[in-house]
């Protein structure tokens, strides 16, 4: 991988404490790879661009002079870099031993994937997220009849491979998530990078999306890990720009017919869940069916009035 460079690319938002671990820990953990850092500041008010500047000079760094959001910043580091990858890293996130080369050294191998990302794990190591699924007709019926439940993760892998992988099994998936993602620079560029219709949330399973309708592969390379916080950046309104960009996302890929199945199925098997928890306390969260029947009713009402 002697010819192999990686721009990794962090957007930053009022995270300095974290954002300085994640750097510490690009350095520490990234060996027999030429990499370059770009950290694109959203007009942090932190001392996060200063911090950069003083105690890391040899990164590169673009402030922007308002909160562009995640997409439009992202692809803003894109344009700066040379690197034939490129790896978006959160700034609350902290790369495991060998991560970068285990993710470059599998897409090496394989010429038809346009992306590849880690393992996702909290700070306790237990799983945080090991990619999603497109929404399908299929995974909702699992889920309203609760076969999701009843079968084995052996069974359900072997039977519906695109809806269920192991844990710490490489696989072929829908999407990654998008605190570490590794993708090609050219195809990136050929898709046109992330779209900016999105401010944050979404922009990747899009892009994806888009990969995959090209004919490219996106691949889950547990290998690789990564310990990540979640949701560090103070912002106001999170709940409701993750609605937003979720009903975008319907909008565009998965259809306004096809997305009004979905949600009506997610609906009654969220709300057949909410009303077990009266039966059968301690089965689910309330508040966190709650919550998600919340989101899937905000999407049926946009979907119908579109």
């Amino acid at each position: 991988m002697s010819g192999t460079h990686v721009s990794i690319i962090i957007v930053s938002f009022n995270t300095k404490d974290l954002l300085r671990e994640c750097i510490r820990s690009v350095r520490e953990t990234t060996v027999c790879i030429n990499y370059e850092i770009i950290v694109v500041d959203n007009a942090s008010s932190d001392g996060s661009p200063e911090m950069i500047e003083q105690e890391f000079g040899w990164v590169k760094l673009l402030r922007n002079i308002r909160n562009l959001g995640f997409a439009k910043a992202s692809n803003e580091g894109a344009r700066l870099a040379k690197g034939n990858y490129l790896l978006f890293l959160n700034s609350d996130a902290v790369l495991k031993e060998r991560t970068v080369a285990d993710l470059v050294g599998f897409m090496e191998k394989h010429n038809n994937v346009a992306a590849a990302g880690p393992k996702i794990l909290n700070f306790d190591e237990t799983l945080q997220n090991k990619g999603f699924r497109f929404p399908s007709i299929t995974a909702s019926l699992l889920f309203l009849t609760g076969l999701d439940k009843l079968l084995s993760e052996k069974v359900l892998t072997r039977i519906f491979p695109r809806l269920y992988w192991s844990d710490d099994q490489a696989a072929s998936i829908d999407s990654l998530h998008g605190c570490c993602f590794l993708v090609k620079k050219d195809i990136f560029d050929a898709l046109g990078g992330f779209s900016e219709d999105y401010f944050m949330y979404f922009e990747e399973q899009d892009w994806c999306y888009r990969a995959k309708q090209r004919g490219f592969e996106i691949w889950y390379v547990p290998s690789a890990g990564v310990l990540h916080w979640g949701s560090a950046s103070p912002f106001m309104n999170r709940t409701e720009v993750f609605n937003e960009s979720l009903l975008l996302f319907y909008k565009k890929n998965i259809g306004i017919a096809k997305g009004l199945i979905v949600t009506f199925l997610q609906i009654l098997s969220a709300f057949t869940a909410y009303m077990r928890y009266f039966i059968l306390p301690g089965v689910a969260k309330k508040e966190q069916i709650k919550v998600y029947l919340d989101q899937q009713i905000f999407l049926l009402r946009g979907l119908l009035l579109s």
